[in-house]
């Protein structure tokens, strides 16, 4: 029986914490809470809406040591397997010729307990529990290997008498729990590029750990007795309650701490684009389906340590030297007595060799990197590569591999098939099943079908419960969700909350006075084409803007006179004109006066002839004289006599009385030529005096302030004088006795700095004359 312990004892000694890869299940779409520890972003945007783990457990031994051949191995070989154990059938990788060559293996186990991801909207969260036990070494000599693997152990005649080096030897192991939370989130989607990240963070319960430490030593197994181990340079460590029969929970845990996971995935989705649905006025991407064409991922898992404090031991054995003889009859009794006789042979003191009652021991920290490429509908092509990042320091050590794994996966079946390299040169191949919420698989299966040595065995299994993620219900398929739908089982629009809108108005059918034509929520959803707040069945100009006063039709110019009828509905106009403007009141339109701005006659196209000699004003070079055509309308004058000034008429006092009235009274529209009717009683009693006095002449000079330009209150004043001379004329007085006379600004009577001063040159003066 010793052959069997030395090599039992010697796997256990070679631990790498790998069993929880699951290489089969880890990088699946749908692997929940058995993604976390490869890379926690994982389950970030993942097919799974809930999963809830109920337990898992792995597994793993795995070495580049010792291993049975695949030749040795038939189809399905376990039976073969058990034979070639009894027989001594398994062989090792050691060379006579490279005996300080170094080798690893792994033997690990982990419990996940109840566990769950979910989310929250995009909040993405985990819990996880897990039990997890390893013991690791790395870079053990080939020569140690030989030892344990020989029945005779360090009596193995061909070793003996040699010297052998050993350089960074590190062995550990541990067993410990956690308690793990994380979060993730997506950092980024502008659609054909979607990244993600995720933190975990574990507490951690420390229940047992030893480790060993070597930077260097040298040792010669002299003979069957005799062992020489010169310039040793090595710690170790252990923390464990030999005597733990009815302990209590916490008398078990001999450490805490603290252990951290992040990772990171990239998507690249070429045409995400198909993968998006309308729903509630968004536009959502499609939880069914995988929308990446590449995913690329990275993490980096087991950051931490734990500080083991009770029951613990830290020892010390740099520079140490020392010839043991009668190795071969050493008992030990208990750990105690392994650490004292220890301390007593090198130092010769029992002792010495304890430095410490605590150390710290590190997680098995791995960086490991994913790329997984979407072949086709539901066939998939993943590439991993793990990395353990080893400290010099009391730590367990991930296994490193490569691995690619086609996998077919949909949501109640999946088959996977890793392949991978141990420690990137030793072939495995293994297989992962996953039957709805039930998996099952190992990532070195193949052995047992003679397809590659076996080194090593795992395996894994979980039950768990999922529920997959969904599009968001609706019924009656209007992309109006059933949450938000008022109308559930009717066919609507997302503007009426999922109610039927037939005219696509934003107003229910229910609701809407005018159901099969679009219209406005203010008029109960009937049109309003030109939007003049009249309703099309009420207006008599449905698609020209208007004024209700006049039943929606417009009237741009704002005379009282709708468009349809104004001959000017441009220009505010007249209703005795049909809508045209007659500027200077003279009874012609703007358009067909040819002097808009002077009242004039009809004779000569609304042109005015002020001293009527049948020539227009603007023809006349003696406008306010009458002559004939033939000189122009001026005069002719036969002899060149001085003009006689006029004789001003004393007047009588009722004479006088009506001129000063007429002053007084007249008055024009603001800034124009137009007389109002309150001054016509006036006029007409001057005309009344004038027929009475037939021997009367009359000058009219007209006055305007000083506001303006002086070339404009000149025109305004010969005009208003002018207005009043054809009143007067208009009533039958001669225009012979008629002198009418503008001065414009020129001949002020008051200060034109005040208003009732501007008021007073304001003015149209009378005079008779003789």
């Amino acid at each position: 029986m010793k052959k069997p312990l030395l090599l039992i004892a010697f796997v256990l000694l070679l631990m790498n914490a790998h069993g929880q890869s699951m290489l089969g299940i880890a990088n699946s779409n749908y692997s929940g809470t058995s993604g976390l520890q490869l890379n926690p972003s994982t389950f970030v945007e993942n097919r799974l809406n809930l999963d809830i783990n109920l337990v898992t457990v792995g597994v793993s031994a795995d070495n580049d040591f010792l291993y049975y051949p695949k030749d040795s191995l038939k189809f399905f070989g376990i039976k073969r397997l058990v034979d070639l154990s009894d027989n001594k059938g398994y062989f090792e990788r050691f060379n006579f010729n490279k005996k300080d060559k170094l080798f690893n293996a792994d033997v690990a186990a982990l419990v996940r307990g109840l566990s769950a991801t979910f989310h929250i909207k995009d909040h993405w969260l985990a819990i996880q529990t897990n039990v997890r036990a390893g013991v690791t070494a790395k870079d053990v000599s080939g020569s140690i290997g030989k030892f344990a693997y020989e029945n005779d152990g360090l009596k193995f005649d061909p070793l003996q008498g040699i010297d052998f080096t050993n350089n960074g030897l590190k062995i550990s192991s541990m067993i410990w729990s956690e308690l793990g939370f994380t979060y993730g989130h997506k950092l980024l989607n502008n659609g054909k590029n979607y990244l993600k990240g995720a933190v975990t963070i574990k507490r951690l319960w420390g229940y047992a750990s030893a480790f060993a430490i070597n930077d260097g030593v040298r040792y010669n197994v002299f003979n069957d007795t005799i062992l020489a181990i010169t310039d040793a340079n090595t710690q170790y460590g252990h923390s464990f309650d030999e005597n733990i029969e009815g302990a209590r929970y916490k008398d078990l845990v001999n450490g805490t701490g603290w252990g951290f996971d992040v990772g990171f995935t990239y998507e690249y989705r070429p045409k995400y684009d198909q993968f998006r649905y309308d729903m509630d006025g968004e536009k959502l991407e499609d939880p069914t389906e995988n929308r990446y064409k590449l995913r690329l991922g990275v993490g980096i898992t087991d950051i931490g340590k734990i500080k083991f404090e009770n029951n613990t031991g830290l020892f010390d054995f740099r520079n140490a030297s020392t010839l043991w003889q009668n190795w071969d009859t050493i008992n030990f009794a208990n750990v105690t007595d392994f650490d004292t006789t220890l301390s007593n042979q090198f130092f010769g003191n029992p002792g010495r060799s304890k430095k410490d009652d605590q150390y710290d021991m590190y997680l098995p920290r791995a960086i490991s990197l994913q790329a997984d490429y979407h072949l086709a509908r539901q066939f998939y092509l993943n590439a991993t590569v793990v990395q353990r990042l080893s400290p010099n320091k009391p730590a367990l050590f991930a296994a490193n591999y490569a691995s690619l794994t086609p996998r077919y996966e949909r949501d109640w079946i999946e088959v996977a098939m890793p392949i991978s390299m141990y420690q990137y040169s030793l072939l495995r191949i293994g297989v992962g099943l996953r039957l709805g919420s039930f998996f099952i698989g190992s990532d070195r299966l193949g052995s047992l079908f003679g397809l590659a040595d076996l080194g090593g065995m795992d395996v894994y299994t979980g039950l768990k419960f999922s529920l997959d993620r969904k599009k968001v219900k609706d019924r009656d398929g209007d992309a109006v969700s059933d949450k938000k739908d008022k109308c559930p089982t009717e066919r609507g629009t997302w503007l009426t909350i999922g109610c039927p809108d037939k005219d696509n108005d934003g107003i229910t059918d229910a609701q809407d006075e005018c159901p099969t034509i679009a219209g406005l929520k203010e008029f109960n959803g009937c049109p309003d084409t030109d939007n003049d707040k009249i309703i099309d069945s009420k207006d008599d100009c449905p698609t020209e803007f208007g004024l209700a006063e006049f039943n929606g039709c417009p009237d741009k110019d704002g005379d009282k006179i709708i468009d349809s009828k104004d001959k000017c509905p441009d220009v505010a106009g007249l209703a005795a004109l049909d809508g045209c403007p007659d500027q200077d009141n003279d009874g012609i339109t703007d358009l067909a006066d040819k002097c808009p701005d002077v009242a004039g006659i009809q004779q000569f196209d609304g042109c005015p002839d002020t001293d009527a000699d049948g020539l227009t004003d603007k023809e006349d070079d003696c406008p306010n004289v009458a002559g004939p055509k033939e000189n122009k309308g001026c005069p002719v004058i036969e002899k060149i006599e001085k003009p006689k000034e006029p004789i001003k008429v004393v007047l009588t006092q009722e004479e006088q009385e009506v001129i000063n009235k007429v002053f007084k009274n007249l008055e024009f529209e603001t800034g124009k030529s137009v007389i109002k009717s309150s001054s016509f009683a006036d006029l007409d009693a001057l005309v009344t005096l004038l027929n009475k006095k037939v021997a009367f002449k009359l000058l009219i000079d007209g006055h305007t302030d000083n506001v303006g330009k002086a070339a404009n209150n000149l025109k305004l004043s010969q005009n208003r004088a002018n207005a009043v001379k054809k009143y007067l004329t208009d009533r039958n007085i001669s225009p012979l006795r008629i002198t009418a006379k503008g001065y414009g600004l020129t001949k002020p009577i008051a200060d034109n700095k005040t208003p009732e001063g501007r008021q007073r040159n304001r003015r149209v003066e009378f005079t008779i004359v003789e």
